[in-house]
This record gives structure tokens, C-alpha cells and sequence, in this order.
């Protein structure tokens, strides 16, 4: 069947990711390669799906898309391709507290895609 096609993934490429360190990427994407050893159409669908997952478990990026590209110079080879968006620096969320004449204000801020590896 067409699963069955030998395709070895060549590359994992994460467009979209200006931000967020390499070496996070890495972290991510290589113990998943490691344990799907794609050799076939379906290995590579595979740990395209499970890369996809941790990436978007990483609240990192708001958008994440993916494809298979035929690799450069390599017969039946693929490269995985991922398309994302990375989501704001910066997240603000304020809320207010009233109550017996007195008020409290918050305003904490969280900083996203910086150094979380």
C-alpha cells in the first residue's frame, strides 16, 4: 500500500519559530525521531502527527501546520515542514478586587518563548 512506501524523513524544519531557541526545538522534535525511526510513508505521517502535538503542547504558537516536502537530492526521502506562528512575548491579565471601600488592582505578566528550555 502507499503507507508503505519507503520514506525516510531527511529533515524537520519549524518556520515560523525566529524566537524560540534551536536547541528547544531540538528537545522537542529528536526524541521523537529517535522513537519512531521513520522508514516509510506512514512512520514519517506518524511522528509528523506526534511532533505536531508537542509543539502545540508547548503553548508556544498559536498556529502550527504541517507538511511533507520531498527532500532535496534524495529519492524518496521527505522532509517534515512545519508552518507556525509564535504566539505574543508577552501575555497581560489584569484583574480588580472592590469590596467594604478598598480595591486591589492585578496586573501580572508572563513572558512566552523565552528560554523554557
Amino acid at each position: 500500500s502507499l503507507l508503505e512506501t519507503p520514506a525516510r524523513v531527511a529533515s524537520v524544519r519549524v518556520d515560523g519559530a525566529a524566537r524560540t531557541p534551536a536547541t528547544y526545538l531540538a528537545s522537542i522534535i529528536n526524541p521523537q525521531l529517535a522513537k519512531e525511526r521513520p522508514e516509510t510513508l506512514e512512520g514519517a505521517l506518524l511522528a509528523t502527527r506526534d511532533i505536531g502535538h508537542y509543539l502545540r503542547e508547548a503553548d508556544i504558537f498559536s498556529i502550527v501546520g504541517a507538511r511533507l516536502e520531498p527532500a532535496a537530492g534524495r529519492d524518496g526521502d521527505v522532509d517534515i515542514v512545519f508552518t507556525t506562528k509564535e504566539k505574543g512575548r508577552y501575555f497581560l491579565k489584569t484583574s480588580t478586587e472592590v469590596g467594604n471601600n478598598e480595591g486591589t488592582a492585578v496586573s501580572p505578566v508572563q513572558l512566552y518563548g523565552a528560554t523554557q528550555c
